[in-house]
């Protein structure tokens, strides 16, 4: 067993002053103290080497990651948000009464599954993970279920702000109000490796529900609503009829809608780089190939029922943007 001869504390405090002076100027005060008080701290120094055994080297496990779990609520809400172009007199789109809530003012619930009562006990928290595959590549992965529950968005008043050279004016034009009925998301997955010269690669997947969205416009109110929303990777039907939404089926939550295809035959990730042209402008360079099923189940505009819309196996092979001020 090896052993180690204590220091005094008289001795400890003189030779560690200069390293302590060293770490208050460069790393601060915090760690000097810290560090300066595991080195007071009085009784004989022992150190000792001993060998596991089996049963304790079982439980040890080596992993590369971290489990979020979360549990909360939470009510926002913004007076107004703007958005504007770059014009020297920009143009504004703005978001008057802004909210997320329950759908009745007061707080939406957010919170990783988690069931204790359940047999075996779901458990899907929130992860991050880094590995490397069989090529040598180094990728994270992020699973986010905290925006399963459902939540409601709402703008009470979309404006188009406008700059009119004839008059040398702003014109606010009010363009009515915006409702996003019980819209949850997920398990959301997200996987991002770097990719050469400069760049990352991705692909994301998830499946989002909503039971309405709707556009409510003019004085006297009209509406545009969409009803029974699911962006997912397929559905079927009993009948796999897609006229008929009573017997459309989705699969559950890893039915996915992809961003980047990863693991289909076209198996092209989506990418994003950042470069500068001939004009010495900076741009951001998109690739986001897709694929999945939109389906909602009623149209209806101004009172009259257009039924139902099916979109199913998209499969958008190239999907190009460049974002350039």
């Amino acid at each position: 067993m090896p052993e180690y001869r204590p220091l005094s504390h008289c001795r400890v405090i003189s030779s560690f002053f200069s390293k302590a002076m060293f770490a208050v100027l460069g790393r601060g005060a915090i760690l000097c103290i810290f560090i300066l008080s595991l080195f007071l701290t009085p009784g004989t120094v022992r150190a000792q080497i001993s060998q596991l055994s089996d049963e304790v080297l079982r439980g040890i496990t080596g992993q590369a990651g971290l489990s979020i779990m979360l549990s909360g609520s939470e009510l926002i809400h913004f007076n107004l948000i703007s958005f504007s172009d770059t014009q020297i007199n920009p143009n504004w789109i703005q978001l008057y009464d802004f909210n997320i809530d329950n759908g009745a003012g007061g707080a939406f619930s957010f919170a990783t599954l988690w069931d204790p009562l359940a047999n075996p006990v779901v458990l899907q928290p929130n992860t991050i993970d880094v590995a490397t595959d069989n090529s040598g590549r180094t990728f994270i992965t992020m699973v986010d279920t905290s925006q399963m529950n459902p939540r409601w968005y709402s703008v009470g008043n979309l404006v188009l702000n406008y700059y009119s050279d004839a008059d040398s004016a702003y014109i606010a034009q009010s363009l009515g109000s915006i409702n996003l009925a019980a819209l949850s998301q997920g398990p959301s997955v997200y996987q991002l490796w770097a990719h050469a010269p400069s760049g990352i690669s991705f692909n994301y997947t998830t499946a989002i529900s909503a039971s309405a969205l709707t556009y409510t416009y003019n004085t006297t109110p009209a509406a545009l609503s969409l009803s029974g929303i699911h962006i997912v990777g397929s559905a079927t039907g009993g009948s796999d009829d897609p006229a008929n939404p009573a017997t459309w089926v989705f699969g559950g939550t890893s039915n996915f809608f992809k961003i980047g295809t990863i693991g289909d035959a076209s198996n092209t990730p989506a990418t994003m780089d950042v470069a500068t042209d001939n004009s010495n402008n900076t741009y951001i360079s998109l690739s986001l190939p897709m694929a999945g099923t939109v389906r909602v189940a009623d149209v209806n505009f101004g009172g009259n029922d257009f039924g139902p819309i099916a979109i199913d196996g998209i499969q958008i092979h190239r999907l190009n943007m460049k974002i350039s001020p």
